[in-house]
């Protein structure tokens, strides 16, 4: 077994640092995640999520991701 104690005088930050030296530093995730996403349990069309991705930029409201839930997907699977 291996420990590792991580303590410093100079703060969180330096310790944090430390101890993603030996961890590994974490992933960013995909840029589009980090937006608005919208999403509605409905049964859907291409030329719905068209609309309404229309009427979004119509309004000027800023959208990254539209869903379209497992109502498209066959069998109600995904994978």
């Amino acid at each position: 077994m291996e420990f590792f104690v991580f303590a410093s005088r100079m703060g969180p930050q330096k310790t944090q640092q430390l101890l993603a030296d030996v961890s590994g530093y974490p992933v960013m995730p995909p840029a589009y995640s980090l937006g608005f996403h919208f999403s509605k349990w409905e049964k859907v069309d291409a030329q719905t999520i068209i609309d309404r991705n229309d009427l979004f930029t119509k309004h000027r409201f800023p959208v990254d991701v539209l869903w379209m839930d497992i109502e498209h997907a066959p069998d109600y699977k995904y994978f």
